[in-house]
C-alpha cells in the first residue's frame, strides 16, 4: 500500500530574519552609539554645554539600540508567503517585492558573488531574488517549498 498522497495544501508562512544578521545589524548600532556617545563627550570639553547630555545621548542610543535589536529578533521577517503569493520584507535589493503565485513563471537558484539565491522570474521579465541566507530557515527546505507552492497554483 505505497499509496502516493498529495501533500496537504501550504499554510501561509513568515520566514523570519536569520540571528546572525540580526545580531550584525544590532552590533552596528551599538557602534554608532558608541560614536555618537564619543563626539557627544568632544562636543561638552569644547564648549559649556553640560556633562548630563553624554549620559542622555549614550542612555537613549543604547534604549533605541535594544529595541532595535527585539524587533530584529522578534519581528523582522524575509518573506511572507501565503497560497495567493509572495512579498518580500526587510532585505533590499530583491527587485520585485510582491507577486502572486499566477505571475510566477519559474524558480532557480544561483550563487552571484557566493551569496545563494532563490530567484523568482515573473511572466513579465520581473524578478525577485531572495538571499536564503538572510533567512532563519533551513535553505533546502525553503526552496522546495517554494516549488510545492507554485505547483499548486
Amino acid at each position: 500500500m505505497s499509496e502516493q498522497q498529495t501533500p496537504p495544501a501550504p499554510t501561509p508562512h513568515t520566514y523570519r530574519l536569520a540571528p546572525a544578521i540580526a545580531l550584525r545589524l544590532t552590533g552596528v548600532a551599538l557602534v554608532l552609539t558608541a560614536l555618537l556617545t564619543l563626539a557627544t563627550l568632544l562636543v561638552v570639553a569644547l564648549t559649556p554645554v553640560p556633562g548630563w547630555v553624554v549620559g542622555v545621548v549614550a542612555a537613549v542610543g543604547v534604549v533605541v539600540s535594544a529595541v532595535l535589536a527585539w524587533w530584529l529578533f522578534a519581528r523582522a521577517w524575509v518573506v511572507r508567503v501565503d497560497e495567493a503569493g509572495y512579498r518580500v520584507g526587510v532585505v533590499r535589493g530583491v527587485g520585485e517585492r510582491a507577486a502572486t503565485w499566477q505571475e510566477v513563471e519559474r524558480v532557480s537558484t544561483s550563487t552571484p558573488q557566493g551569496v545563494a539565491v532563490l530567484g523568482l522570474h515573473l511572466q513579465d521579465g520581473r524578478t525577485t531574488r531572495i538571499p536564503v541566507a538572510a533567512l532563519a530557515y533551513d535553505r533546502e527546505l525553503f526552496v522546495t517549498e517554494m516549488i510545492t507552492r507554485l505547483g499548486r497554483r
